[in-house]
């Protein structure tokens, strides 16, 4: 039950290009970039993703630090064909994540935003990415509905709970 409500509550907001689902060949690299979550015991999207994909090359922040090494961000996902950007914050997120966003989106690789809880984020980076899902939670069943979505095992069916001002209105929903 927990799995079926999980995989009909993620929700696709933005899709440019058609860039959902990933059409990817062998040994194309998918980068991830999203905090690290050292007090839940649950696996990382990456390793989620991983046991269905395996070329994955995954960037985890810590969530109270505010610098990163952007350099080395942008190489380690400079030979990504996709670059998944996660976030989980309470309220707005930090404006230099923002940054990091558009940074990636220097490298000239499609960039997919992931909010794992709170849609608001998608306000704030919808500029810089090419599509974008919302989960509302990081648990593995929803991290594992957003992997089947990603490797078009699974269509998008989730609806929007609210509206994102200048984005998209309540009920807003996209499948393929």
């Amino acid at each position: 039950m927990i799995t079926e409500i999980a995989r009909a509550s993620v929700t696709l907001i933005k899709n440019d290009e058609c860039l959902l689902p990933l059409r990817l060949e062998e040994e194309d690299y998918i980068g991830i970039v999203q905090p690290e979550f050292p007090h839940f015991d649950m696996p990382t999207f990456g390793e989620i993703l991983m046991s269905k994909y395996p070329w994955i090359d995954e960037f985890l922040y810590d969530m109270n630090e505010f610098e990163i090494d952007m350099e080395e961000l942008k190489e380690r996902m400079a030979d990504c064909e996709v670059i998944i950007f996660g976030t989980y914050h309470k309220g707005l997120m930090p404006e230099n994540r923002v940054e990091w966003v558009k940074a990636l989106g220097e490298l000239d690789k499609p960039v997919i935003g992931l909010a794992m809880n709170n849609p608001y984020h998608l306000i704030q980076y919808n500029d810089y990415v090419r599509a974008a899902i919302l989960t509302y939670g990081s648990s593995h069943y929803s991290l594992e509905a957003v992997a089947d979505i990603l490797l078009g095992e699974l269509k998008p069916r989730g609806e929007l709970p609210i509206t994102l001002p200048e984005i998209c209105e309540y009920g807003h929903s996209l499948t393929f």
